[in-house]
């Protein structure tokens, strides 16, 4: 007994110290781009303070290509810099907020973002101890959460994306989900989708968690963002209908070939052609085309066959807390699986909900349900640091729930209690 709880503590060290050195890693590397060199902190932010200002004066943000966007000029003005190309690709309904808030100096708002970005971890933070937590790395959680694969989740924070918010404002929803409190939990999701429309799949997450007798809201939900953006179309269509190509430039070859920014199935997809040309030496076309776009929808449709197959046959004779935290780890994998447009701001959710996940998991063979090897996967993914090893691990993930159902085995361990 004793030599067992000496092996756990070494390999406790052991993850300690590699997380110190990769977020000592992070850290040089943000001194370097950040304060030695010319990155600009918050480099989304000027392209929604610039579309603001843009939709208040009665003039179209959107615009994407050479010579295309009426951003550029703004948004290089405030960075006194060039930021290259920039694009708003976002919503009118932002655009409604913007417009007033873009009235305010670009100091001032970037102080406010500040208290948004402060608001956002703690939001992401207390979702992560409250419904996630692993007792055994609960000191050392928050370096784990946004140190972990390669640092992703620090990177997207000094982006100032819109999405930081967005992330924030979903792991509150997700506590309301938690405590049913259902309403609540679609009421934010319908208000995310009204500024990011792929924000709507994460309803299924209530779907995941209480069956049958969600599929409702999901339906009324739906009717409300639907029934929002169709009035809006009435209303302003010209503006929606610049929302609506700029929607469709993010499945470009143009787009691709700029941005290139997308890391989930999609964009594996898309550069799957890289591969071969680096393997054979034989071009192929990189970036999006309909053979893509099929391959895409047909995947996403056996992940939703896989998915309700989990659900119907699940059979949960005690929906506790427990129980709860595990279905909303395991849709946050979901969801990642199959947003369409997957880039460095969509892992906020995802990467304390692995943990979470790979923790509880009670594999059928006794070396994998070990402690060690589920260690030793954490240390996997605080040392491996490719881009597209967070989809790669839920892809797994997604295969070894939906083939324990098939083969009713509970490695969840929700079925008995």
């Amino acid at each position: 007994m004793l030599n067992q709880l000496n092996k756990k503590k070494t390999i406790e060290i052991i993850l300690l110290v590699s997380l110190v050195i990769i977020t000592f890693d992070s850290l040089i590397y943000f001194f370097e781009k950040y304060i030695q060199g010319d990155r600009y902190i918050f480099f989304d932010l000027p392209l929604n303070y610039c579309a603001g200002q843009l939709f208040s004066n009665n003039i179209s943000p959107y615009g994407f290509g050479l010579g295309k966007s009426p951003l550029i000029q703004c948004v290089n003005d405030i960075i006194k810099g060039d930021w290259g190309m920039p694009v708003y690709i976002y919503s009118p309904f932002l655009l409604e907020l913007l417009a007033p808030i873009s009235k305010l100096d670009f100091i001032t708002i970037k102080k406010l973002w500040y208290a948004i970005t402060i608001f956002s971890i703690f939001s992401i933070l207390f979702f992560s101890y409250k419904i996630l937590l692993i007792n055994n790395l609960k000191r050392i959680f928050p370096l784990i959460i946004f140190f972990s694969f390669g640092g992703i989740l620090s990177s997207a924070i000094f982006a100032g994306n819109i999405s930081v918010l967005g992330y924030g404002l979903i792991a509150l929803s997700l506590i309301f989900l938690h405590q049913k409190k259902l309403k609540l939990f679609c009421l934010i999701i319908i208000f995310l989708t009204l500024i990011k429309p792929h924000f709507f799949i994460f309803l299924l997450i209530g779907f995941i968690v209480y069956g049958k007798e969600y599929i409702r809201y999901i339906f009324f939900s739906l009717l409300i963002v639907v029934a929002a953006y169709f009035i809006y179309f009435i209303f302003k269509t010209q503006i929606f209908i610049d929302f609506f190509y700029a929607i469709q430039s993010v499945n470009t070859k143009e787009w691709f070939f700029s941005f290139n920014s997308t890391f989930g199935l999609m964009g594996i997809l898309n550069n799957v052609p890289t591969i071969f040309n680096e393997m054979f030496n034989i071009y192929f076309t990189s970036g999006p085309n309909i053979l893509n776009n099929i391959i895409w929808f047909t995947l996403v449709f056996f992940i939703f066959l896989g998915l309700i197959y989990f659900r119907l046959c699940t059979k949960i004779p005690t929906l506790d807390n427990k129980n709860k935290s595990k279905l909303i780890a395991f849709g946050s994998i979901i969801i990642l699986l199959i947003n369409p447009n997957v880039t460095v701001y969509d892992f906020f959710i995802f990467v304390p909900s692995v943990y979470y996940l790979i923790n509880e998991f009670k594999f059928n063979n006794i070396f994998l349900d070990n402690i060690n090897f589920k260690y030793f996967v954490f240390l996997l993914f605080i040392l491996v640091q490719d881009i597209n090893f967070p989809f790669f691990t839920a892809t797994l993930i997604y295969f070894i729930v939906i083939l324990s159902t098939i083969k009713n085995y509970d490695i969840l361990n929700i079925y008995k209690k």
